[in-house]
């Protein structure tokens, strides 16, 4: 095996890579990238995750989708660093100051995570790791593998997540790389892409709002497509061929059976929409008739053919009648009465009541 050097890692896998296609290639690759998984551990941050970054774009497909697989998981570790180090928030004024009990450090960390903005993370690493995004057209283009596709969507979700961390640009280049995902013909790298929009939307809050007028539209159309797909029977063309379903299988797995992909892919549209209502708001007033539309949708509803969306679909709703003004709000909320109305779904779930609670007036 060649002798890594901290400078280039990525220049001394390459032997090791490119034999992955071969007899011998199923050591030699898994070699190589337990060596890079070791590195972690050696390497200050933004090295390791510019070689993880050059190595993206190697010429065997299986070096890119481990490569990429890697960074993700270096990105996420690095969020969880991060917010690991924030101090505990203050006490009230005037209180004693006193020791946690034990176990009672972590709850608190966790606690502050959750409600305070996004910790600042290693700004060196950000600025190498978002050299990923002047690579992302390149990874999500049509003639790479599906696994690679899913995998830099897994990546540049990650990515977006740490960076809201640090000044915004780098996050929203992030969620804007990641817009051609969402129009991908595999069910498996859209879900990616949303599941990543969602978390870097979330992270961000109001500051995504510069990538509203693009993104906005972007995870509509995905998110109908979706919510179309649900009940509906695969396409022959929608699972993966027996090339990349071994290829997902002796990296760890990447995609979910053809069966569950409409639902997964639906659940991260809805985590999606309502990351992007938490944080814009009475902003999203250009694209309330389609989102309310699709809310309100008998497939999201109680007894529709995803009965287990239909919690997540009204968390979104309700999200959606507190974030935005009921001047913004009512007039395509009633513009959906009609097409409640007409809609089959079990009496104690009718959708025109649905209308209704969303009004305030029940």
């Amino acid at each position: 095996m060649p002798h890594a050097q901290p400078c280039s890692p990525a220049e001394h896998a390459r032997p090791g890579a490119q034999a992955l296609g071969t007899k011998q290639g199923g050591a030699a690759g898994a070699g190589v990238f337990a060596l890079l998984a070791a590195l972690e551990a050696v390497l200050p941050a933004p090295a390791h995750l510019g070689a993880l970054v050059r190595l993206s774009a190697h010429a065997s497909p299986a070096a890119r989708r481990r490569a990429l697989r890697l960074l993700a998981a270096r990105l996420a570790a690095l969020r969880e660093e991060a917010a690991s180090a924030r101090p505990p928030p203050p006490g009230p004024p005037g209180a004693p100051a006193r020791r946690p009990a034990p176990g009672e450090q972590g709850r608190q960390r966790a606690g502050a995570a959750g409600a305070a903005a996004p910790a600042q993370p290693d700004g060196a690493a950000v600025d190498a790791a978002l050299a990923l995004v002047g690579e992302a057209p390149r990874l999500l283009a049509p003639e790479q593998p599906v696994g690679v596709r899913q995998a830099a969507a897994a990546a540049l979700g990650a990515l977006a997540q740490l960076a809201a961390g640090a000044p915004a640009s780098g996050a929203l280049g992030a969620l804007r790389a990641l817009e051609p995902a969402l129009r991908d013909g595999r069910s498996g790298v859209r879900g990616s892409a949303l599941a990543g929009l969602a978390a870097g939307a979330g992270a961000l809050g109001p500051r995504v709002l510069p990538a509203l007028p693009s993104l906005g539209p972007a995870v509509l159309a995905a998110a109908e497509r979706a919510v179309a797909a649900l009940g509906a029977p695969a396409s022959p063309g929608s699972g993966p061929d027996a090339g990349e379903a071994s290829a997902a299988a002796a990296d760890g797995g990447l995609r979910r059976a053809g069966g569950d992909d409409a639902a997964v892919e639906a659940a991260a549209a809805l985590a999606c929409l309502g990351a992007l209502v938490a944080g814009a708001g009475g902003y999203l007033a250009p694209h309330l008739a389609p989102l309310l539309r699709l809310l309100l949708a008998p497939a999201l509803l109680a007894g529709g053919p995803a009965a287990g969306l239909a919690g997540a679909a009204a968390g979104v709703r309700a999200a959606l009648a507190a974030a935005v003004p009921p001047r913004l709000l009512l007039p395509p909320l009633f513009a959906q009465w009609d097409a409640a109305l007409e809609a089959r779904a079990p009496a104690l779930d009718v959708p025109h009541l649905r209308v209704l609670r969303m009004s305030g007036h029940s």
